[in-house]
């Protein structure tokens, strides 16, 4: 393998490592600025989902946002709320900390969503599977037929969360 082949190969490896590496992995937690307390009871905000938790008022749609985390590129895990689809394929949807959030009960803080338009459809056969997300953060809403969200990623890329 002659020189410029080699160096050719070594820079499409760091560039594929790098890219990864450009996302930050955050948690649902870091999207809530850490002053904030989303509850009356100051309740765990994922334990709202739990049936067998006692109700806990929903004070506010409206939620705060981190400004430090706008135009940040992240990863972050959470389940799909599907807005725009066709069959199997997913391209817009709200990405939620636990399964079922806009549909079964109040919609969580509209800083604990994120509107997630994808550059390639995600296709799963199931939507109830957890995913990743991949992209650049905005702080800007979105209003669904769901709920209103603080967070959008545009462009975003997807795959199935493996446990």
């Amino acid at each position: 393998m002659n020189l410029s082949l080699k160096i050719l190969s070594f820079l499409l490896v760091f560039a594929a490592n790098a890219s990864a590496s450009d996302y930050e992995e955050l948690s649902w937690y870091d999207l809530m600025p850490a002053d904030w307390t989303p509850y009356a009871e100051e309740e765990d905000i994922f334990a709202r989902h739990d049936e067998s938790a006692p109700a806990m008022p929903f004070i506010q749609q409206e939620a705060p946002v981190v400004p430090a985390l706008n135009k940040k590129k992240i990863r972050l895990p959470g389940y799909v709320i599907p807005i725009v689809y066709k069959d199997d394929a997913v391209s817009e949807f709200l990405l939620v900390p636990y399964i079922g959030a806009c549909i079964h009960v109040p919609p969580p803080p509209s800083n604990q969503m994120i509107y997630v338009t994808l550059k390639d459809p995600l296709i799963s056969t199931s939507l109830w599977a957890p995913v990743w997300v991949n992209g650049e953060l905005k702080l800007e809403s979105a209003e669904t037929e769901y709920a209103r969200t603080s967070y959008r990623m545009d462009g975003a890329s997807s795959e199935l969360y493996e446990y």
